[in-house]
């Protein structure tokens, strides 16, 4: 037997105070945090998406991997914007760039 369970309450009780004992526990995390790491995934996922357009320079925080170089615009970004994307009023190249800088730098 354990002796921290009151075995005598019956178990609903006993799981209500379990849940109710892991709700005072989440409320001991600060907002700040929860909200720090909310803004750091949906960076990642920016971040991550315009380290596709870029070569030369890699700077993987989730892996580990840190590739330091001159960045450049990668051709399949440019590609990606002259085929798929077909913006009718700016260059493919000049909307690549655009996008690549505006995932790296517009974070948060």
């Amino acid at each position: 037997m354990n002796p921290y369970i009151d075995h005598t309450q019956p178990i609903a009780q006993r799981a209500a105070n379990r849940i109710k004992q892991f709700i005072d526990l989440c409320r001991r995390i600060p907002v700040t945090f929860i909200a720090l790491i909310a803004r750091f995934s949906i960076a990642a996922v920016f971040w991550k998406s315009g380290q596709t357009k870029i070569q030369g320079l890699a700077i993987d925080m989730v892996n580990g991997e840190f590739v330091l170089g001159w960045p450049r615009l990668s051709d399949s970004a440019v590609g990606l914007f002259k085929d798929e994307y077909r913006l009718p009023l700016i260059p493919a190249d000049l909307a690549a760039t655009m996008a690549a800088i505006g995932e790296h730098l517009f974070l948060c």
